[in-house]
């Protein structure tokens, strides 16, 4: 047993264990050797060992650092996969079985369970959705996926949304020795995919135009079930063509679901995510105003239109003591500012509450003729008083 730090004044243990091949009619064949490394409870190396298997598959590590929260790791290699298991004190203690298996480049033995995209937030004034999936898949054969590097089809296999950037992927210890790659619209997972319960997660950033946006959701191993989990702030959101299933709770927070099950190998949904934030009214219009184009060509285009109005009664909020599009010359303008910017401020709430779907669309062109009547009245007041002699 080779160790590191004070072992030799510690008490030891013996860890005693089987190397068993669960592949039906496989043999362990050539001696295997198994590694041991010991490390405490913040992760630092206490030991290290290693030791052959017996023609039994048997074998034996003695005089092994006893630590009570520390952490036993097992591993052994068979036919280029590893295997590895971590174990307590407590299990340590006990006979320990490790399982290979032999390998087979026969992706369609593993399939995804479950595949949740959640969408973490949609930012409208950058138009970019946050989101992270998770991904349960399982392996029900009785052979260890082995990836061939030269056919991409053997891969564990994942899409993102056109443009994702910020892609960050982590997976569950049993899925180790791997890389990621970057593959058509996603990315690979080269990791060997043993007979068993895994997990992969990922997270990443997309943009979108307008207020919507659609894409192939292409899914290489298929889904017995595939959900899109929206936070309740994003209520107005549509999944298209998913069917809306029951809320769930996840860390005190309500999330809306939806859902579509059976989806085959290769098969894939065409997603469409429709009604996302849209920048505030006043956001919108200093993003126009700001623009290049906005000076050369809408300016001379807008004149009596409702954009001309809420220009002309202050929007902008811009300095007095700068550049100004109101014509000088009214105190009454300055009186009945805060009235029109009121307004303005409900025509903007106005605007964002039928973007967001929750106001039928003649009920919002009624208030806004209406909202915007009573801007231009102000601003015929306050002209009137302009025109008067001083």
């Amino acid at each position: 047993m080779a160790g590191h730090g004070s072992a030799a004044a510690q008490e030891t243990i013996a860890i005693r264990g089987t190397v068993v091949n669960g592949t039906t009619d496989g043999e362990l064949g050539d001696p295997l050797q198994v590694l041991l490394l010991v490390t405490d409870a913040d992760g630092g190396l206490l030991s290290t060992g290693q030791t052959m298997v017996d023609g039994d598959g048997g074998f034996v590590l003695d005089d092994v650092p006893r630590t009570e929260d520390g952490v036993y790791a097992l591993r052994v290699n068979y036919d280029g996969v590893p295997y590895e298991k971590s174990l307590s004190l407590h299990e340590a203690r006990d006979e320990v079985v490790l399982t290979v298996y032999e390998t087979t480049q026969d992706g369609s033995q593993v399939r995804v369970t479950r595949q949740i995209m959640v969408i973490a937030g949609a930012d409208g004034g950058e138009r970019e959705v946050s989101a992270i999936e998770f991904v349960q898949l399982t392996n029900d054969g009785d052979r260890t996926l082995l990836p061939d590097l030269s056919n991409p089809t053997t891969f564990l296999r994942f899409a993102l949304p056109p443009l994702a950037t910020e892609l960050s992927v982590r997976s569950s210890p049993s899925l180790s020795g791997g890389d990621i790659l970057s593959i058509g619209t996603g990315f690979a997972v080269t990791s060997p995919v043993p007979p068993g319960e895994h997990s992969v997660e990922f997270s990443f950033r997309f943009p979108y135009e307008g207020n919507s946006l659609s894409y192939r959701q292409s899914l290489p191993q298929g889904a017995d079930v595939y959900q899109v989990l929206l936070p309740q702030d994003l209520e107005q959101v549509r999944v298209r063509p998913l069917s809306p299933a029951s809320p769930v709770s996840i860390e005190e927070s309500e999330f809306l679901v939806w859902e579509e099950r059976g989806i085959g190998r290769g098969q894939g949904v065409q997603l469409e995510l429709t009604n996302l934030p849209q920048p505030s009214l006043a956001s919108r219009l200093w993003d126009a105003i700001t623009g290049e184009v906005f000076w050369q060509v809408a300016i001379p285009s807008v004149v009596g239109a409702a954009l001309a109005v809420l220009l002309l009664v202050g929007v902008l909020r811009r300095p007095r003591s700068g550049p100004s599009l109101v014509a000088a010359g009214g105190g009454e303008i300055d009186v009945n500012l805060a009235r029109r910017e009121g307004l303005v401020r409900e025509v903007a709430a106005l605007d964002d509450e039928f973007q967001g779907g929750t106001l039928p669309e003649d009920e919002y062109l009624r208030q806004r003729d209406a909202l915007l009547s009573r801007i231009r009245g102000i601003s015929e007041t306050a002209d009137d008083a302009a025109g008067e002699p001083q």
